[in-house]
């Protein structure tokens, strides 16, 4: 019985002793490269044939400067050749309609035309710009409107000189008068300077006009003499510019435009030359 015992354990092994299956081996099939497309060039980044020098730039030779006085002279016109262009190119609806609004709360007084027309002109906003279409607006002769709107815009002139002297004006404003004084202390001196004020004041546009040209011969403290000659040969430059574009249209008021700035510079010009020789 002993010696079955080690019999009956081999056999009991064998049978739990799971069966060996037989290996499969697989070969490998050989890798097929699969097809390229076909690439576009690289470019090179060094070429083979060397880069032509870059050529330097030729020196250019600076302009030479404008003389002091026309400089100072353009930069007092500069702020007001811009909206003189385009109040001739868009037409003058705008300061008619103005005007006539005006006309029509001083007609509501009983004044005649020419007193309403009078009062126009003398309005800062308006002033002689204005009053003209309103006397072609209300049938009257175009010299008379012209003649009326120039009396009526140099009246208050005067007086507002005079006003600019006081030193209770000075005192109110003080800090408004310097800044602006400091602006305008390179613009040229002596008869251009008056040939320059009474362009400024000679084109009709917002900002410009016998008030405000007033204002600056205060600040560049011109003598009461030469101020009123420049702003009153600017008034009447404006009253046949503005005459003309009632009368020809935005094409007549161009050409005005341009004779006035060509003769204004040209006057300037020369009477610079005279002051430096």
């Amino acid at each position: 019985m002993r010696c079955a015992l080690p019999l009956l354990c081999a056999a009991s092994a064998a049978a739990w002793q799971p069966a060996t299956l037989p290996r499969v081996v697989r070969t490998a099939s050989p890798l097929r490269p699969s097809p390229r497309l076909p690439h576009p060039p690289v470019l090179s980044t060094s070429s083979a044939l060397p880069s032509p020098p870059l050529a330097s730039p030729e020196p250019r030779t600076p302009s030479p400067p404008l003389p002091s006085p026309l400089r100072s002279a353009a930069l007092l016109l500069l702020p007001a050749l811009l909206p003189a262009l385009a109040l001739a190119s868009a037409g003058a609806t705008e300061h008619l309609h103005l005007g006539q609004k005006i006309a029509l709360w001083f007609s509501r007084t009983g004044l005649p035309d020419w007193a309403v027309l009078a009062l126009i002109s003398m309005v800062p906003a308006v002033e002689l710009r204005g009053g003209v279409p309103v006397g072609n607006w209300m049938g009257l002769n175009p010299w008379l409107t012209l003649l009326i709107c120039v009396l009526g815009n140099m009246l208050p002139i005067a007086p507002t000189l005079l006003a600019l002297r006081s030193d209770f004006v000075k005192s109110l404003a003080k800090p408004l008068l310097l800044r602006a004084e400091k602006k305008l202390a390179g613009l040229p001196t002596g008869q251009s300077r008056t040939l320059a004020l009474a362009l400024f004041v000679g084109i009709p546009a917002p900002g410009t006009g016998a008030w405000t040209g007033a204002i600056i011969a205060y600040l560049l403290d011109m003598p009461f003499g030469s101020a009123m000659a420049a702003i009153f040969a600017g008034v009447v430059l404006a009253g046949l510019i503005m005459t003309v574009l009632t009368l020809a249209g935005k094409t007549g008021a161009l050409i005005a435009l341009a004779a006035l700035i060509a003769a204004g510079v040209s006057a300037i010009g020369s009477a610079a030359k005279k002051e430096t020789d």
